[in-house]
C-alpha cells in the first residue's frame, strides 16, 4: 500500500501561466501600435539594445512577477494544500475543524481532507477517522474496521497509530478517543465502538552500499562533527550514539584508518537517513519492500545497493512497520 502525497503533484494554474516571452511580445506590440498611431516607427525593435526592447523586458518581468503573486494568493484562498499558518487555520474553519496544539500544517491539511470525506451522517469510515484525529495531535493515522459480534451487534474497531511512543497509542489516549466517539451527538445508536492501538512490527535491515571512487564521505574532525549535528535527533539517536563512539575512538587512535572511519561514518549517515524516512512514511498498511529501501539508500554517487537476505514485508491493515537494527556496510568501487 503506497502513501498518497499530494505535494508531489505540479502546482495548478489558477489565473495564468507564467510566460515571459508572451508578456514581452504583448508589450512590444502595444509599443509599436502606439508609435504607428503617432506617425512614428521603430525598425530596430528586435535589437537587444533597443530602448523599446529593454523597456518591454522590464515590463514583462514585472507582469510575470505579479501573475505569480496572484496565482499564489488564489491558491491559498481556494486550496488548502497551498495555505500555511494562519491562512490555513482560517481555510480549515470551513470544514468545521481547528488546529490542535502542536499540529503541523501537513497534519492539519490531511485532517481537513478526511473531514470533508467524512461529512455524511451515515457514518462512513472517514466520519470516525476525522473524530479520532481531532482528539490529539499525537494521532498519526487511524484505520477503521467493521465486524459483527454476538450475531446482531455491529462493531467498529478504530486502530490508532501515533507520532510518539514508537507508534503505540497509550491507554489514556485510547480512552479519550473512545469517549469522543461515543458522544451521543456523534455516534449512531446502533453502532458499538472499540479503540485499539495499531500493531507495530520491528524489522531489521542489513545493506551493502558500493560508491564510486570520487563520492565524498564525512571525514576529519569537522566532517564527523557536521554529521553528528545532522543526525543528533530523537528519531536517530541509535546512529548518533554510534557516531559519538566512533569519534571518541578516533581521538583515542583505536578506530582504524581515516578511510575506515569515513566509511563507517557514511554507513551511519545512510542508516540514519533510512530510519528517518521510514518514520516519516510510517502508516498502517504500508508495505516495506526492497524497492522502497533501495530508493532511499541509492543516493548521489552510489554505484549499487545490496540487501542480503532481505524479504519484503507486507503489512496488515492494522499493522505498521518500524525499523529496528540497521547495519549499513560501505564499500568503494575500484573504478
Amino acid at each position: 500500500m503506497s502513501a498518497f502525497n499530494p505535494y508531489d503533484f505540479p502546482r495548478p494554474v489558477i489565473t495564468a501561466e507564467l510566460d515571459f516571452q508572451s508578456e514581452k511580445g504583448k508589450i512590444l506590440q502595444d509599443e509599436v501600435n502606439r508609435l504607428q498611431a503617432n506617425g512614428m516607427a521603430s525598425d530596430t525593435i528586435n535589437i537587444q539594445a533597443d530602448v523599446l526592447n529593454i523597456g518591454a523586458e522590464a515590463g514583462a518581468a514585472r507582469d510575470v512577477y505579479w501573475i505569480a503573486r496572484l496565482n499564489d494568493a488564489v491558491r491559498v484562498v481556494h486550496l488548502s494544500e497551498f495555505a500555511e499558518g494562519a491562512d490555513l487555520d482560517l481555510k480549515v474553519q470551513r470544514s468545521g475543524i481547528k488546529r490542535l496544539t502542536g499540529e503541523t500544517d501537513q497534519a492539519l491539511r490531511k485532517r481537513e481532507r478526511i473531514a470533508q470525506k467524512g461529512k455524511s451522517s451515515g457514518g462512513p469510515d472517514d466520519y470516525y477517522k476525522d473524530r479520532a484525529l481531532g482528539v490529539d495531535a499525537r494521532v498519526r493515522d487511524v484505520q477503521v474496521f467493521g465486524e459483527t459480534r454476538n450475531i446482531t451487534e455491529r462493531w467498529l474497531v478504530l486502530s490508532v497509530l501515533t507520532h510518539d511512543n514508537g507508534g503505540i497509542a497509550d491507554a489514556a489516549l485510547l480512552e479519550r478517543i473512545l469517549t469522543s466517539c461515543n458522544e451521543r451527538s456523534f455516534k449512531r445508536s446502533f453502532v458499538h465502538v472499540e479503540v485499539v492501538s495499531a500493531v507495530i512490527a520491528k524489522v531489521n535491515v542489513s545493506a551493502v552500499i558500493t560508491y564510486y571512487p570520487a563520492t565524498p564521505f564525512p571525514s576529519g574532525e569537522s566532517g564527523l562533527s557536521a554529521l553528528l549535528a545532522q543526525i543528533d535527533h530523537p528519531d536517530t539517536q541509535i546512529e548518533a550514539l554510534a557516531l559519538k563512539a566512533l569519534i571518541k575512538a578516533r581521538k583515542e587512535n583505536i578506530a582504524g584508518t581515516e578511510q575506515e572511519i569515513s566509511q563507517k561514518a557514511q554507513g551511519l549517515k545512510m542508516a540514519a537517513q533510512i530510519r528517518k524516512q521510514s518514520i516519516a512514511d510510517q502508516k498502517q498498511g504500508f508495505d516495506l519492500t526492497r524497492s522502497y529501501l533501495e530508493r532511499h539508500l541509492h543516493t548521489a554517487g552510489t554505484q549499487k545497493v545490496e540487501l542480503p537476505g532481505w524479504i519484503d514485508r507486507f503489512a496488515a491493515s492494522n499493522e505498521a512497520f518500524s525499523l529496528g537494527d540497521i547495519n549499513v556496510h560501505v564499500e568503494r568501487a575500484l573504478t
